[in-house]
């Protein structure tokens, strides 16, 4: 508000701009008394908005003062890089749906510069382990041959509600060393065909199903008919003929 607008105001509304300032006026104040108080009063308004406004923007520049001030583009200009191996031996098994896991290994190149150079060696394996239960002993196994010291190779897991684990082995004439055993995982059972068919839905879900038409739904699976229950099967780019030897 400036002067030029306060003293063409009438002097009711000079009054009453006063009260709301809250500024005590006399009785016998004149015009030119209220013009100057309701100055100094929006003067004084002014510079408390600015002390607090420049506040805020210490506040905030303190709030964000420990972040660097490196620009957020270049933090992502290249791309974190995972290494290939770690030099670790170690194996583990990762299920990917009910019937098939992945199965990951490594061996420290070390090691298996050592045991190459041995008369004795025969190699390395996987020992993939069936279980009835979480901490039963094991009801089977079946032995892959490993062609490298790093890999990953997905294993068909044939029967449902059981448990499956894997040993990395190395091999030697008259022995096989365990050199590394992955956690067990359970095989979970595959649902039905007809969603009709799965235990626990209740009457609204089996209406609900009707309604979308599962009755007309077929899910097609393909099946090994000639494959002998209870032993898991490998898949991937492994030349059979080098591990025709393989144990059984």
């Amino acid at each position: 508000m400036t002067r030029d607008r306060l003293e063409g105001l009438p002097m009711n509304v000079l009054l009453d701009l006063s009260r709301k300032e809250n500024l005590s006026v006399d009785s016998d104040a004149t015009r030119e008394d209220l013009v100057e108080e309701l100055l100094e009063a929006y003067e004084e308004d002014r510079r408390e908005r600015e002390t607090l406004q420049n506040l805020i923007l210490k506040i905030e520049e303190s709030k964000f003062s420990t972040f660097p001030t490196e620009s957020p583009a270049l933090s992502f200009q290249k791309e974190p890089i995972l290494p290939d191996f770690y030099d670790e031996t170690s194996v583990s098994i990762v299920l990917r749906d009910p019937s098939w896991a992945m199965a990951l290994w490594e061996i420290r190149r070390k090691d298996l510069d050592s045991w190459t150079h041995e008369p004795s060696f025969r190699g390395l394996s996987l020992r993939v382990l069936e279980y009835a239960d979480q901490n039963g002993g094991a009801l089977t196994f079946f032995p892959i041959p490993v062609p490298e010291g790093a890999g990953c190779r997905y294993l068909h897991l044939p029967t449902p509600m059981r448990w499956y684990s894997l040993e990395l082995h190395v091999n030697f004439d008259r022995e096989s060393r365990v050199l590394a055993s992955s956690p067990r995982v359970l095989a979970p059972p595959e649902l039905p065909e007809n969603p009709l068919d799965r235990p626990g839905l209740t009457p609204r879900q089996r209406h609900i199903l009707e309604l979308s038409g599962a009755s007309r739904c077929e899910t097609v699976r393909e099946k090994n008919r000639n494959q002998q229950p209870g032993y898991p099967q490998r898949i991937g780019g492994w030349d059979d003929p080098v591990f025709s030897e393989e144990p059984v």
